[in-house]
Order: C-alpha cells, then sequence, then structure tokens
C-alpha cells in the first residue's frame, strides 16, 4: 500500500461504496498479512481498502484508539493464525468484541455462519476465541506425478480459501466487487476466467503461508539429558537461593537419573518443583550437592557474573556419573526467568583399586575431612565467629562454612557417594545401620544450620552471632559421634580388608 493510500485509510473517509477489511495477525506473519492485502485490494482497487493492525499504527500512535476506529470502520474481519505468539495488545477477543458490536452480531447465536468474521489458518486447529467465527484452513497442493494444471485449478478452486474469496467478490449484494463479471447462484467452474483468477489468488496465498514455515523447525533432538527450570520470582542480588516453588519439567530419562518419578500434569508433562526435589532426594537418602551448583550458577547468570562455582559431579541412578552445566537463559518482559541445565557423562573420580577399596578409602578421607575441619578446629571455627570479628569478616567466616560443607558434599558426589547405596556394599550388612544413620543424621543437621547461616547472610540484623555460633556448636556436636563410630568402622574394616589381601599367598 502506498503512503498516500495508507494516511488516507488512516483518516477512515469512508465511501459508501467501499469495502474496508481490518486483517489482524502476529508480528512474525506480517508476509502472510501483506499478501493478503495485496490480493484482496487487487479484486477491485479502487473500492478495497485493507487496514494491518500492527503495520498502520505508527511508533507513539495511540494505537487503542486507532484500532478501535479502523474495526468501526471494518466491513470484513480476518484473522491470520499460524500458531506463533500474537503481542500482547493484539487479542483477539477483544477485536471480535468491537466488530460484533458494531455489526450488531449476535454472539449468542454461532457467529461462525458469518461470513465475513473469519479465520484463516494453516494450523490443525485454533484458539477457542478463534474458533467461533469461520475458519478457512490453508490446503497446500500436493503434485501426484507430472505437472498438470487441470488438477491445480480444480484442488485450488474446491479448497476453503476459494470460497473466502468468492464471498468477496460478491460482497457487497447491492454493489458487487465483481463489477458484473460473475453472476449470483451460478457454479464457480461455470465461470472459467473468475474461478482461474480466484484459484491463483488462493495458489499465491497457499504459498505464502508455506514460506512462512520455512524456517519453523521440523524436528528437534537433544543429545544430553536435561531439565527447565523456570523462576517466576525475583531474585535479588542478597538472595542466597533460588525459590523453592521454581518450576522444574524435565523428560522421563532426566528424572530417572535422579530416582524421580513424578507424576504427569493435565499436559502430560513431568514437573516437580526445586524444594520437591530436594526433599525427595533427602528422604533417599542421597546428597543433592549437584543442585547446590546449579543453584549458585543460576544466581550468579540472574547477576550478571562470572560462575564461580567449582564444578562438581554426581552418580546417577543408571551407574554413570554426570557433571551438570547450566546451558542457556531465556529473560521475560515481566522479569520471569527460564534456565536450562543438562547433564553430561564424565568419568569418575576414583582411587586406583577395586570399589570396596575406593569406597572404604573415600570413607576414610572424607569423614577424617570433617574432623579436621570441624572437631579438632572448633576453636579455630569459633573464633572466627567471635565478637571482635568485623561484621565483613564474620559474614566471609559464614560464607566460607557453607562452602566447606558443600565441597565435602561435592567431593563425596563426585566419588559416587551421593547415596549409600556403595558404602553399604563396601562394610557390610553388619555396619548397615550405622551407615543409614550417618546420611539420616546429616540432612536434617545440614538443613538446620544451613538455614540459620544464609537467613544471617541476606539480612544480617535477623540472626545474631550467639545464634550462629550456637547453631554451628550443635551441628559439631550432633555430628561427632556418629563421625567417630563412622572412622572408627572405616579403619577396621580398611585394616581388615587389606590383611585379608596380603595374607593371600602369591
Amino acid at each position: 500500500m502506498s503512503e498516500a493510500g495508507t494516511r488516507e485509510l488512516e483518516e477512515i473517509k469512508k465511501d459508501p461504496t467501499d469495502v474496508h477489511v481490518f486483517i489482524s495477525y502476529s508480528h512474525e506473519d506480517f508476509g502472510i498479512a501483506q499478501c493478503l492485502q495485496e490480493e484482496l485490494t487487487a479484486v477491485n482497487p479502487a473500492r478495497v481498502h485493507c487496514f494491518l493492525d500492527a503495520y498502520n499504527i505508527r511508533s507513539g500512535e495511540e494505537w487503542h484508539s486507532k484500532i478501535i476506529d479502523n474495526l468501526k470502520a471494518a466491513d470484513w474481519l480476518i484473522f491470520l493464525y499460524t500458531g506463533r505468539e500474537r503481542r500482547p495488545y493484539d487479542f483477539c477477543g477483544f477485536e471480535i468484541g468491537i466488530f460484533t458490536s458494531v455489526h450488531l452480531l449476535d454472539t449468542s447465536k454461532k457467529i461462525t455462519e458469518a461470513p465475513r468474521l473469519l479465520c484463516i489458518h494453516d494450523t490443525p486447529a485454533v484458539p477457542s476465541l478463534l474458533a467461533m467465527v469461520q475458519n478457512r484452513r490453508i490446503r497446500p497442493y500436493q503434485q501426484d506425478g507430472p505437472p498438470d494444471p487441470t488438477n491445480e485449478l480444480d484442488f485450488y478452486i474446491d479448497t476453503p480459501l476459494a470460497r473466502l474469496f468468492e464471498d468477496f467478490y460478491y460482497y457487497p449484494e447491492r454493489m458487487p466487487l465483481h463489477g458484473g463479471t460473475m453472476r449470483k447462484g451460478l457454479p464457480l467452474r461455470q465461470m472459467p476466467r473468475t474461478a482461474a483468477e480466484i484459484a491463483e489468488r488462493v495458489k499465491r496465498l497457499t504459498i505464502k503461508f508455506q514460506e512462512a514455515r520455512k524456517n519453523d523447525p521440523i524436528s528437534e533432538k537433544f543429545y544430553q539429558v536435561r531439565m527447565e527450570i523456570d523462576i517466576r520470582d525475583p531474585l535479588p542480588k542478597n538472595k542466597t537461593e533460588i525459590p523453592g516453588r521454581s518450576m522444574v519439567t524435565a523428560v522421563p530419562d532426566t528424572f530417572n537419573l535422579l530416582g524421580l518419578s513424578p507424576d504427569p500434569d493435565e499436559n502430560g508433562e513431568l514437573k516437580t518443583t526445586w524444594d520437591q526435589m530436594k526433599s525427595s532426594l533427602e528422604a533417599n537418602n542421597e546428597t543433592f550437592a549437584w543442585m547446590d551448583k546449579v543453584e549458585d550458577d543460576i544466581l550468579d547468570a540472574a547477576h550478571q557474573r562470572n560462575l564461580r562455582s567449582p564444578e562438581t559431579s554426581f552418580r546417577a541412578h543408571d551407574g554413570q556419573f554426570y557433571r551438570p552445566l547450566l546451558a542457556r537463559q531465556v529473560i521475560y518482559g515481566s522479569g520471569a526467568r527460564k534456565f536450562s541445565v543438562i547433564f553430561v557423562r564424565t568419568l569418575p573420580r576414583k582411587f586406583v583399586g577395586d570399589e570396596t577399596t575406593s569406597a572404604l578409602l573415600i570413607g576414610l578421607i572424607l569423614a577424617s575431612r570433617f574432623r579436621f575441619t570441624f572437631i579438632e578446629a572448633a576453636k579455630d571455627v569459633q573464633g572466627n565467629l567471635g565478637d571482635e570479628v568485623s561484621d565483613a569478616e564474620f559474614q566471609l567466616a559464614c560464607r566460607q562454612m557453607i562452602y566447606d560443607i558443600e565441597r565435602m558434599e561435592q567431593e563425596s558426589s563426585e566419588f559416587g557417594m551421593n547415596n549409600p547405596d556403595i558404602f553399604h556394599q563396601a562394610f557390610g550388612p553388619e555396619n548397615h545401620e550405622i551407615v543409614s544413620a550417618f546420611y539420616e543424621i546429616w540432612f536434617p543437621a545440614r538443613k538446620e544450620l544451613f538455614t540459620l547461616i544464609k537467613s544471617r547472610l541476606e539480612e544480617p540484623n535477623t540472626v545474631s552471632r550467639d545464634v550462629i555460633r550456637d547453631a554451628v556448636k550443635k551441628f559439631t556436636q550432633t555430628l561427632s559421634p556418629y563421625n567417630k563410630r563412622f572412622l572408627e568402622m572405616c579403619l577396621q574394616r580398611y585394616t581388615a580388608y587389606l590383611k585379608g589381601w596380603l595374607n593371600k599367598p602369591d
């Protein structure tokens, strides 16, 4: 449409013989809308005027009143639907409501019988609002054998889109746009010139729909298991955790690796929340160090920082080791975010020797590390949290404590000890309860300590230094007897295992 023609239309100087068409479409479908505009205008260029609800609104204009004015002037309202999302202000219900009220269409009855209110689409179905109006689905021509113009012509004449153009040519009844080239009641095939013209219009519009689909994906395949985390709540910089109600979506393969099986929702998707996933792993006596890693990376990404958390891996329920990697972040206009995490298979960290020897040695090292950090160095830990240190030093000591504990869990996970199964095998059935008790006591004690420390980090004035010091002391005292018993068991079992091997004849 020329600039002059556009200005004339925008002023809505409507001649009684003019026919105005309001075309509603998604911005991504502009090419289709422009093609439809050209085909409709070409029917009778002097009388047909098309308004494209996005193109004809200039930047800075009051779009609301502009759309209302042109809907009131419109004789036809045509929606184009390809399944692409429309802009927030292009709401179909609003446009249908204005058009039906101006033309006195009874919405209590089936407005699908109103030929001047319709939707052209190439999808199997349309949204419920568009299902209320007449629908004209695009049907592409499938050539079978050598080109046959007659078959192609017959095909396009029989399409629902041809009926739209036929109705348009006959509109309005008092002075049809066809200008006397058609006769009411006569089948379209008996008017060869007009039939060929309509078939060409249908063909061009159909091809335009097909061209618009060329950049659409026809298939998608992921070569790594993955999950998506939807976060709708804000992520202020002082937060140390992502919201627990954040939604986690994944395919069955991903949840199977984690030993989880959430029920499908009404759409058949498998979903759970971040908190529910943590709780499920905890209930299975499994560490979730990899979740801490993902959480740290998400917070760094949200605040535009480099990803600082050390890499970690874990042993999944298929017996293989995986490393979680933050792969993608999508930010929406509402402030919501979606993060994609992939799980890449990796080689396990292990000591030379068989699985039993490795498990015993790993248990001995990790239990010793806890003892060195929190029991033997208890005075130093309390000193770092003393009243004489500055607020910045106190906060730093709190962060270091979280890091030390999480690093122990991550190291345990990297060696495949994120659940007690391997320890149960290594220490034998006679020590089953000792192993289980350590895992069962660890999670509640850790959770209680982390809750207080993270509250202090987020809002320093809400948790006093005394509360933090008492929480650390309680954490150490709770785990100390379990740590002692676990170390004794490791030493005894490792010694007995080694003696058995050393006493074997060469």
